[in-house]
């Protein structure tokens, strides 16, 4: 669970689904996510993220550790649709060998407003490598949720908006 703003709602979602929770602070510098997938995705073994803010339902760890596809993830409310970032998403290992360089490749994208690496568009960018390597990610339906302002947002109708100005 990589975090700058650790929610409690989204840690006791993680623990009560029975699965180990490795809590990563990547508040340090807008490249420290980056830099947590680059280590990971060196190791080339399968893992999931679930990001700070998200409240995962009991079952969704599992679901997507026993799914067969090498890229899935659930979606959560985000800016008035569902978007399947990383907010709760497995890579298979399977895909890690396939693709060694992706991080190295999304640590080179920028766009107005983001330096390379930064946080914000990690996921947006690794979608784009992917998808033009034919990669679909295969989504999972559930009720996630979005912690922002102390609440849990399920719906598509809250509006969830990125945490910082970059959509100005």
């Amino acid at each position: 669970m990589p975090y700058t703003n650790l929610r409690e709602e989204a840690v006791v979602a993680v623990e009560e689904s029975g699965h180990d929770l490795l809590r990563v602070d990547v508040s340090g510098s807008d490249d420290a996510y980056w830099e947590l997938l680059n280590d990971l995705w060196t190791t080339g073994k399968t893992f999931v993220i679930v990001e700070h803010d998200i409240v995962v339902p009991p079952t969704a760890i599992d679901e997507l550790l026993n799914c067969p596809g090498e890229w899935c993830g659930f979606a959560t409310p985000y800016v008035g649709t569902l978007w399947a970032g990383l907010s709760c998403t497995k890579f298979e290992g399977t895909l890690l060998k396939d693709f060694p360089d992706l991080m190295e490749i999304v640590a080179t994208m920028s766009d107005v407003g983001h330096d390379q690496k930064h946080w914000c568009r990690l996921d947006a960018w690794m979608h784009h490598v992917l998808e033009d390597e034919e990669v679909e990610q295969h989504q999972h339906r559930g009720r996630l949720g979005h912690v922002r302002d102390g609440v849990v947002r399920y719906s598509v109708t809250d509006t969830i908006m990125p945490s910082h100005d970059c959509w100005r």
